[in-house]
C-alpha cells in the first residue's frame, strides 16, 4: 500500500492542521475527511437498521443505533463487518452483506455468540438487493404556486 503524503495547512473549520495529499494531487483536511467518513458510516447504519425493522430481532430493544449490531448467521459467509470500522463500503455492498445477518442488540449478540440464546431467523434472506438499494423517487407537489418564483 502506498504511503500518503501529508502537509501542514489551514482549514476553515479546524485551523492549522494536517492535510492529506490524494493520488490525484489534491489535498484535504485530515480531520474533515475523518468526520465525513464517520457521518457516512452513521447514515449507512441508520438506513440498514431502519430496513431491518429498527429493533433487536431477539428482544425488541430499539433505543440507540450504536447498541444494535449485525450478527452473521453463517460466519463462513462473512466478507466484512457490516457498519463496522475499516474501509467504508457502499450502501449496496453493505446491504448485500447485511442480508446474511440478523439485527440484534449488543446483549443478545453476546448471548447468541456464547450459545445462551437462539439466533433469530434471517429477516431479509430472500430480498432483492437491486430493489432495496434503489433510491426512492422524489415526490413532487402537483400544486404550482406563482409566489414561489
Amino acid at each position: 500500500m502506498e504511503q500518503r503524503k501529508h502537509l501542514q495547512g489551514s482549514c476553515k473549520k479546524h485551523g492549522s492542521t494536517k492535510f492529506v495529499v490524494t493520488s490525484d494531487g489534491y489535498s484535504r483536511c485530515q480531520k474533515c475527511g475523518a468526520e465525513q467518513v464517520k457521518t457516512f458510516r452513521q447514515r449507512l447504519k441508520s438506513k440498514l437498521v431502519k430496513l431491518f425493522g429498527g429493533k433487536c430481532q431477539a428482544c425488541g430493544y430499539n433505543r440507540h443505533n450504536r447498541a444494535l449490531q449485525f450478527h452473521h448467521v453463517d460466519p463462513s459467509q462473512k466478507k466484512f463487518a457490516v457498519a463496522g470500522n475499516g474501509c467504508p463500503q457502499s450502501f449496496r455492498s453493505s446491504l448485500e452483506e447485511a442480508i446474511k445477518c440478523v439485527l440484534v442488540c449488543a446483549n443478545c449478540h453476546a448471548e447468541i455468540e456464547d450459545g445462551v440464546r437462539e439466533c433469530p431467523e434471517l429477516l431479509l434472506a430472500h430480498a432483492d438487493v437491486d430493489e432495496l438499494s434503489r433510491k426512492p423517487q422524489p415526490r413532487h407537489s402537483k400544486e404550482f404556486r406563482s409566489d414561489s418564483l
